[in-house]
């Protein structure tokens, strides 16, 4: 804290909502220089939740100084990782992948891995902060990456800065470095902290762990749990945690209640109530099987391949936990990869040109012609420019030659998307060639068209950091094909998982003439273990899309189709809201929806359940009545649109009668589709903004993209009558 000229001033990590303005202090006298204020991260906590009225904030100041301004807190750094090495207290995933490949392969491309990654759910976790004041605090972020809420991270810092074991999320030592059966605490997990020889928590101990170190077979595994001592350090000792297997393990993250007692997500609490649960099969042993979201048995093979030789054969789960999220960052940075890590950084593949097509052979092959004549066009017509403002005469042979040799470019597969930018320089040029009063406007925007032309070729590598040497793109792509095979593998992982636990049934036409035309379709819960969907079932998107067509293909019907922002034509749709687009009456949609209380009694939609305060300082209040009779805030609710275990949900359908015909025939197409989030979550997140310069276009664009279409059934009918 300064104090400065009769303003106050102090620093708090994160973007620009969370940067306070100064405020101006009612005072006639000068207030005394004071040195910057080191302030313990206690108190950088408490000061968080503090409010935002120049009044409080003053006083909250100079008070939690006085409580906790003490030599103990003076020395302590502004940034913990100044002093920490993360690897030495919560080793990467990439230090255990050199003998657990199989199982860091699953699991370096899964949503586990995903969680802090995810510039969705960072810019939803800064938003709810900002409309809370602060008051959220880590409740979100601390199960999303447990390593860095331990270690004292802040919440609002990119995942560019953060060390690999935070920003890895779900990693490792988030399961193996737990040695207590905490319960259902959202989240907030205590993690035993230790280097890499340390001991970590497994299903069923350390015999084989002994075996390896000693080595009494003589089969060269050449360990240590001495990191003094030659040969790869391993964990000194694995002691078994048998909570591991249960699924309690996995409550203690997916059962999420706020602490106002709010319930957002119920995954354990509604597993405890089915037949899966009664019957004794666990989370575990749906989603760490062999196959995805069944029960069907696990894999058996080595637990680890310790310098190429495997371990003694055990059951063996499988880390990868296909759900309904998916990737939609650059793949350079995800999946997690040590190939990839050792190669450059978080920001470099970021510049990666990866759509281009940097260093494959056609890409390539093509710049090798277009480098030598861009540049050639480049310099000829920034010569024009500079002769036009010193009113010289102009030669454009040279800019002409280099526009021709371009045309062996364009025509390559890698040039082709650049076609119509080539033409659009090429009546650049003869507009400025051809003009009888060249001007530096006309030499301007064959410049701009040439440049635009570079950047659609994908040849801006000569900007980058790292991406100059053909060399190192040849190398990244070889790299960057690895990645796409994983995320496509993902994909099938996550299909599987999601047609396990969405079925649908067969159209059922109720009526069939031109005066009645009514049909349903039932959407049903194929998992006895919870309801779907599950989780954060108030942000998936799982809808039918149903379209009806005559015998010539024209539609007459229409329900599930999308505004141009890709959103279904729900209430929260910006189009509906402003009067451009219908609202679909008949949609037939999943997502459950936040209810928040209104100041008179009522009660509204929202995206995020924060209640629109008329206070200054909205903030989240622990429930003042309990909550045991309502089991929810009375503030807040969730309604709830899931299907309970194996049960089923009809959605029927009524055609309007004008547009029917009696004796045609009209076939019925419905589609069951699954989307992670609804796009319409992205603006209400955005003030926030994205990690990785992520544009809201691109996220939407991504999230429509991979959307998934579960099962899709056809029914023809001819209407009665003539």
């Amino acid at each position: 804290m300064v104090f400065d000229r009769g303003h106050v001033f102090f620093e708090i990590q994160g973007p620009s909502w969370m940067q306070m303005r100064p405020c101006k202090m009612s005072t006639t006298k000068a207030k005394p220089q004071v040195s910057a204020l080191l302030i313990s991260s206690d108190m950088r906590a408490f000061l968080s939740r503090v409010g935002q009225t120049c009044l409080q904030t003053t006083f909250a100041i100079f008070f939690t100084s006085l409580l906790f301004f003490a030599p103990g807190h003076a020395s302590e750094p502004t940034n913990p990782h100044e002093t920490m090495d993360m690897e030495s207290i919560y080793p990467s995933a990439k230090t255990c992948a050199a003998c657990h490949p199989k199982q860091y392969s699953e699991w370096a491309v899964s949503q586990h891995a995903y969680a802090q990654m995810s510039p969705i759910y960072m810019a939803m976790q800064m938003r709810i902060n900002s409309l809370t004041s602060g008051t959220n605090g880590d409740f979100c972020i601390r199960c999303h990456n447990q390593v860095g809420m331990n270690a004292g991270e802040s919440t609002n810092i990119s995942n560019l800065k953060r060390p690999a074991s935070s920003r890895e999320g779900i990693t490792c030592s988030v399961c193996h470095r737990v040695n207590k059966s905490y319960g259902k605490i959202s989240g907030r997990l205590p993690l035993v902290r230790g280097p890499m020889h340390s001991t970590i928590f497994g299903p069923s101990g350390g015999d084989e762990v002994d075996r390896v170190i000693a080595d009494t077979d003589k089969k060269g595994f050449k360990v240590t749990a001495d990191p003094d001592e030659r040969g790869l350090t391993i964990h000194a000792k694995a002691e078994p945690f048998f909570e591991l297997t249960q699924p309690g393990f996995c409550g203690t993250c997916h059962d999420v209640t706020l602490l106002n007692g709010f319930r957002l997500e119920e995954a354990f609490s509604e597993f405890k109530q089915t037949q899966a649960a009664e019957n004794q099969v666990s989370c575990q042993d749906c989603h760490m099987g062999k196959v995805q979201g069944r029960n069907e048995g696990y894999e058996y093979g080595p637990a680890a391949v310790v310098q190429g030789i495997p371990t003694k054969d055990r059951r063996v789960t499988n880390h990868f936990f296909a759900g309904p999220d998916y990737s939609l960052i650059h793949p350079g940075i995800f999946p997690h990869n040590v190939e990839a890590a050792e190669m450059a950084s978080l920001e470099d593949w970021l510049e990666f040109d990866w759509k281009a097509g940097w260093g494959t052979e056609s890409f390539e092959e093509m710049a090798e012609i277009a480098e030598q004549p861009l540049d050639d066009l480049d310099e000829a017509l920034a010569s024009a420019l500079e002769a036009l403002s010193s009113d010289d005469s102009i030669n454009l042979q040279d800019a002409e030659d280099a526009y021709l040799d371009l045309a062996e470019a364009i025509e390559l597969e890698a040039g082709e998307k650049a076609a119509a930018i080539y033409i659009k320089l090429g009546k650049s040029l003869s507009a400025l060639s051809e003009s009888k009063t060249p001007s530096k406007e006309l030499a301007e925007a064959a410049l701009a068209a040439a440049t635009h032309l570079r950047v659609k070729l994908g040849m801006t590598y000569a900007e980058t950091n790292n991406w100059g040497d053909i060399v190192d793109r040849e190398d990244a792509a070889a790299i960057m094909e690895t990645q796409l095979e994983r995320l496509e593998w993902a994909k099938d992982q996550r299909f599987e998982v999601m047609r396990n636990g969405y079925l649908l049934g067969d159209i059922q036409v109720a009526e069939s003439s031109p005066d009645n035309f009514k049909f349903g379709v039932d959407v049903i819960n194929g998992t006895d273990g919870h309801g779907v969907p599950t989780g954060f079932d108030a942000e998936r998107l799982v809808f039918l899309q149903v379209t009806v067509t005559d015998s010539k293909g024209n539609s007459v019907f229409l329900s599930g189709d999308r505004d141009p922002n890709g959103d279904v034509r729900d209430s929260h749709s910006l189009y509906v809201r402003n009067g451009e687009v219908e609202k679909d009456d008949q949609l037939f949609n999943l997502q459950s929806k936040f209810i928040v209380r209104l100041g008179r009694g009522g009660e509204r939609e929202q995206v995020l359940a924060v209640n629109t305060s008329v206070s200054a300082l909205p903030f989240v209040r622990p429930e003042a009545r309990a909550t045991i009779l309502y089991g929810r805030p009375l503030g807040a609710r969730k309604h709830k649109k899931t299907i309970e275990p194996l049960g089923r949900r009809r959605a029927n359908y009524s055609i309007d009668t004008d547009k029917l015909k009696a004796g045609e025939t009209y076939n019925i197409n419905v589609k069951l589709i699954a989307q992670m989030i609804p796009v319409h979550l992205i603006p209400a997140i955005q003030e926030s903004g994205f990690d990785y310069n992520m544009t809201p276009k691109q996220l939407a664009e991504g999230v429509v993209e991979q959307a998934m279409t579960l099962w899709e059934k056809d029914q023809k009918v001819t209407l009665k009558g003539t």
